[in-house]
């Protein structure tokens, strides 16, 4: 909670405050102000795209848009970070936030360890004259995964396989509208794997059904 926090930087008196998540952006600059905090150095983290916010007209976006606004022009936040210039532009752009305070730093990809993992021998679920189509991440709404099955289903074809690998608030739903679809034969869910490169290395294409994504991590590390 916001007090919870501002009772944390009282005691701690922190030289930088850094925050990497949209809500917890909000709280920190309000949680410093009666914290007595003000002139702490803050940086933020962008961490998702901004621009799910800002073009979804309902209420609550709206809502969510404007404060969000009003964080990042917030004269005590000293940077904003973040993951693409396209990401930063709508910042500057649609937020008019002074392009000074905004650092780019993309998500870092261990290359090494990913090309390590993926020589490393998985069964892959499904037969092997199929096309392996597959797709990592958080079974969770804003991922897509659902849309990625309708797709399957309008394909109407046996010769594609899905292969999900991940979990989340959705996994059951998911199940059921793939029950409901009758695609049982055609998608597959792996559940979370702590090596999921060696699926990707075994698959013909890569899927992301992301409604909105600011740096989709799954697409590089499958390159």
């Amino acid at each position: 909670s916001i007090f919870r926090l501002i009772f944390i930087l009282k005691n701690i008196k922190p030289d930088i405050i850094f925050s990497t998540l949209n809500h917890m952006n909000q709280a920190v600059v309000i949680a410093q102000y009666f914290a007595h905090q003000i002139r702490r150095k803050i940086i933020l983290r962008e961490n998702t795209s901004t621009l799910n916010t800002f073009y979804n007209k309902s209420i609550m976006r709206s809502i969510l848009a404007y404060s969000q606004k009003l964080t990042y022009k917030n004269k005590n936040v000293n940077y904003i970070i973040c993951q693409s210039s396209s990401m930063a532009n709508h910042l500057v752009v649609n937020h008019n936030i002074d392009n000074k305070h905004i650092k780019i730093i993309h998500n870092p990809i261990d290359h090494a360890r990913i090309t390590l993992e993926a020589k490393k021998d998985k069964i892959y679920p499904c037969s092997t004259n199929k096309i392996k189509l597959i797709s990592v991440g958080r079974l969770e709404y804003v991922k897509g995964f659902d849309l990625l099955i309708n797709i399957i289903h309008k394909l109407n074809d046996t010769k594609y396989h899905l292969l999900i690998i991940g979990d989340g608030f959705q996994k059951e739903n998911l199940k059921l509208q793939v029950d409901r679809l009758k695609l049982n034969n055609s998608v597959s869910f792996l559940g979370f794997q702590d090596n999921p490169f060696s699926y990707m290395s075994q698959s013909d294409l890569m899927l992301v059904g992301s409604r909105y994504d600011s740096f989709p991590n799954t697409v590089l590390e499958s390159l």
